[in-house]
């Protein structure tokens, strides 16, 4: 009677993995309703997800008048951006609006979703959008439509102040992460 059990518990296993969806698993492009998706699927365990327009992915702020990439001086934080909690908040806000019930339970376990904003120094606005996520994270089952709301949302809503030294450079790198209790 155990094996039985044990049978049948091993296959119900088998079959709600079977029944999970995983669009992330490999390098792929992905072409949806008029954008372009690169799906990079790294050998490190994270995926990558990015709009193939975007054109900042994997390059570092640099100064306008020099071409020299921007440090963080050792002498201490000088803000590229104004802080605005608000903004930062409301940023958090459209990402997590962006899931169903349903996709943020499965989302639930301690994994995070990068999210890497591109930031036009001039404006304020984010240009570019670019997600990071574990490939065993249930941000693999999430369709590739709902990272398009969000970048959408986020470019649509969200305008930084932009500092002095900002205003120098000649795109601004920020991140910020979101997980689902």
């Amino acid at each position: 009677m155990k094996r039985i059990i044990l049978l049948a518990t091993v296959v119900v296993i088998a079959i709600s993995g079977w029944g999970q969806t995983n669009y992330y698993s490999q390098t792929k492009t992905f072409e949806e309703d008029g954008y372009t998706y690169q799906c990079n699927a790294t050998p490190w365990g994270f995926v990558e997800l990015y709009n193939k327009n975007n054109k900042l992915k994997g390059k570092f702020p640099a100064y306008r008048s020099t071409g020299k990439t921007y440090i963080e001086p050792e002498d201490g934080f000088h803000p590229v951006m104004e802080h605005d909690a608000k903004k930062w908040e409301k940023g958090e806000d459209i990402v997590r609006n962006a899931f169903t019930e349903q996709q943020k339970s499965a989302c639930k376990g301690g994994r995070r979703l990068y999210i890497t904003c591109y930031i036009n120094s001039d404006t304020g606005k984010i240009d570019e959008v670019c997600f990071e996520f574990f490939k065993t994270s249930g941000y693999v089952g999430i369709p590739i439509s709902v990272y398009r709301q969000i970048e959408l949302g986020l470019k649509k809503e969200i305008q930084y102040g932009i500092t002095d030294l900002g205003k120098q450079l000649n795109f601004i790198f920020f991140w910020f992460d979101i997980e689902f209790h």
